[in-house]
């Protein structure tokens, strides 16, 4: 699953070495603007999902892949 906050390369690049090496080719994905994703659930009570569109180009990255990073 993809986390809706995205990451730089060069944000990536600025980190220690052990972020830098804890990203497979799995843990992120370009995506570019006017992407449309489905089914994004918000935080709120709602049992609703919506379909938002990416505002600019831009690396996604898992929750895994995050969790790697900032865990």
């Amino acid at each position: 699953m993809l986390s809706l906050a995205s990451a730089s390369v060069s944000g990536c690049a600025s980190k220690n070495n052990d972020a830098k090496t804890a990203l497979a080719a799995t843990d992120f994905i370009y995506i570019p603007k006017g992407t449309a994703i489905a089914g994004v659930a918000l935080p709120t009570n709602e049992n609703k999902t919506y379909t938002i569109v990416t505002p600019k180009d831009g690396w996604w990255i898992s929750k895994e892949g995050d969790m790697r990073i900032n865990g």
